[in-house]
Order: C-alpha cells, then structure tokens, then sequence
C-alpha cells in the first residue's frame, strides 16, 4: 500500500487532436515514463529519475524545505541532477516496503494544453490503497512535471519563499522567478483538480498570483 497521495490533477484544457499514446525520441510515451520512473526509484537508481521527470523543477520546489537562493540557481545551472535524485530518494522512503511497481495499473489520460504546455495525468494504481497520479509533460520528451504533480500539496510551504524573492534585491532572485513563472502552466493544471480541498485550492491560486507577479 503506498503512504503517500499525490493530489489528482483534473483536466484544464483538452486538446481533442493529440492522444495520449504518441512517442517522442527517447521511445517513451507518458505511461512509459512513469513506469521507468517507479521502476528506478523503487531499484534505488536515483540517478537514472532526472532524464524522467523535470530536474529543475527539483531545484525549485527545494524552496519548499528550506534552500537558499544560492543553491537554487546552482541546482539550475548544473541541470538540476543531484538535486532530483535527492527528491525522488525521499519519495521512495515513504512507500511500503513490499511496492512493487510491477502491479501497478498505469492509466493515461487525455492531453491538456495550458499556454501552448501539453500534459497527460497518469494515474498509477495498485492492487489495494490509494491511486498515484502524476503530471507528465511534453518538453522534448516527455517528462513528470514536478510541480504539477506535487505542487499542490507543496504549495503552502513554497508561498513564503517566494514571496521574500519577490522582496529580494539578490541577484539570484530575478533568476528564480523567472524560473517559477514558467511553472505556471502547471500549478493552473494542478488548481483545476476536482479532488483538491477548497483550502488548498486557494493556496494554489495564490502561489500562482505570487509566481505570475514576477512576470
């Protein structure tokens, strides 16, 4: 049984032309990348999650836990990496011990587009528990949206670092939230989820607000 919940993120905009079983360079569509991830994060081959999900992103939600703007941008300028494989090592430890991600009914949705972003939510399902969904997106390959998929439940912890970058005269700052501005596409997907409680709904928009404020 998995521990953790990712808020299932609903549908913003279908776009009624793309499906959800197209491939890209690496040879992985959206379940494939999914499953490639769990496959890695439950082997314990962190290394292997960053060509799998937004490594940036990574470096981005570390505001969440507590990273100064120096070590943000350099988690940007090194691609991110290190800082993905430490996230997704953590999320390994709150699954059960007997996961096996070979049980998992991997299921795609349709395409969402928000501002020209393509999504696909993909929901991992096991045989007793809860549902894991992920937001995978289109940029060059397809990856899982960070943000997207665990924005929502981030979203509080993010608000109060981002607001001190928007008061910030570091140099780092400007950096940053340009970065963050670009993961509006994906907290608006996030903010449209049916599942998400009216308190976290606002916490979404309103970290959205902040992201956006910058831009």
């Amino acid at each position: 049984m998995l521990l953790v919940v990712v808020v299932f993120i609903g549908a913003a905009c279908v776009d009624d032309g793309a499906t959800t079983d197209e491939t890209v360079a690496s040879g992985l569509d959206p379940v494939g990348v999914v499953a490639a991830l769990l496959s890695a994060v439950d082997e314990g081959r962190f290394d292997d999650t960053a060509p799998l999900s937004d490594s940036s992103q990574a470096g981005l939600l570390s505001l969440a836990e507590g990273a100064d703007a120096n070590e943000v941008v350099e988690a940007l300028e090194d691609g991110g990496a290190a800082v993905v494989a430490n996230f997704w090592s953590g999320f390994a430890q709150t699954l059960e011990e007997d996961f096996d991600p070979g049980e998992l009914e991997l299921e795609a949705g349709d395409v969402i587009t928000e501002e020209d972003a393509r999504f696909v939510i993909v929901t991992a399902t096991p045989p007793s528990g809860d549902p894991l969904r992920f937001v995978v997106r289109r940029d060059g390959p397809w990856r899982v949206d960070l943000m997207g998929t665990f924005g929502p439940v981030l979203a509080e912890r993010l608000i109060p670092p981002v607001e001190a970058l928007l008061s910030s005269a570091n140099s780092n700052a400007g950096v940053i939230l340009t970065r963050l501005r670009d993961t509006a596409p994906s907290l608006r997907v996030a903010a449209q989820s049916p599942d998400v409680a009216p308190a976290s709904h606002q916490l979404i928009l309103t970290l959205i607000e902040r992201v956006t404020r910058a831009g």
